[in-house]
């Protein structure tokens, strides 16, 4: 499992940084649906687009199975927010709601 790491502005995948980022998430069958989906929505990309399909082992990419870069997917979430009518907090949006998710499982700082 890798995840996407930021170079500056160019992105590439590493390994997590600890043995700890590497564990099973546990998701709800309505999450589960949705990913089965978006994997079938990718299949019949590949299928459309052949050779020019860009494979990397992503669930969520570009049209053509390129990475999506971190910066547009921070400003789509922040754009969603928005759209819920949720006020964003001084903290950027993904380390608020990953420090919520921490603090409610009992994990410390980070």
């Amino acid at each position: 499992m890798n995840q996407i790491v930021q170079y500056g502005w160019e992105t590439g995948q590493s390994k997590p940084k600890t043995p700890s980022s590497e564990g099973m998430v546990a998701i709800d069958p309505n999450t589960v649906l949705v990913l089965r989906v978006q994997l079938a929505r990718q299949d019949e990309a590949k299928a459309r687009l052949g050779e020019d399909w860009i494979e990397n082992d992503l669930v969520f990419t570009r049209p053509d199975g390129s990475p999506l870069h971190p910066a547009d997917v921070a400003d789509e979430f922040a754009r969603l927010i928005a759209l819920a009518g949720c006020r964003r907090s001084r903290c950027t949006v993904f380390g608020t709601v990953r420090r919520r998710w921490r603090w409610r499982r009992g994990w410390t700082s980070r």
